[in-house]
């Protein structure tokens, strides 16, 4: 068994693992080899591989198909939930005017803002809210 195939290297064992012979050299086993092999037990299980092959082949396809699918319809669905998140900000910011400043940590509109003094020193950017909120700007300290 090779490594997990979360292990580093471990790529090249998965394409090892799902190496599949090429369509150019399977057809041409299919017609130019296998009707010229003289034992009929050999050319059987011969062709049974070339079916499992093309069985396999055909269930990559789908999943292909179904992928490709599902990759569309996310696609679609996050355009309709950005549509109904900027159709929701847009109604909680229509009380305020073009001007007002948003609150870059909670997105709500900020009152005033200022700085504050934080207990081990140094000071940070807060935002106050209407409500009471005090929101400290990330990444803010000024030292």
């Amino acid at each position: 068994m090779g490594p997990p195939l979360t292990a580093p290297g471990a790529g090249a064992y998965f394409r090892l693992l799902f190496a599949m012979l090429p369509d150019g050299e399977a057809d041409r086993i299919r017609h130019q080899v296998l009707p010229h092999i003289p034992d009929p037990n050999l050319r059987h299980w011969i062709a049974e591989l070339l079916r499992d092959r093309d069985e396999r082949i055909a269930v990559l396809l789908q999943l292909s198909r179904q992928l490709y699918h599902l990759r569309r319809r996310l696609k679609q669905a996050g355009g309709y939930l950005q549509g109904l998140i900027d159709g929701a900000l847009q109604t909680a910011r229509s009380p305020w005017p073009e001007k007002v400043v948003f609150c870059s940590e909670c997105g709500a509109p900020a009152d005033r803002m200022g700085a504050a003094l934080r207990p081990e020193g140094g000071h940070e950017m807060v935002n106050y809210h209407l409500d009471g909120k005090r929101c400290v700007v990330r990444g803010s300290d000024a030292g």
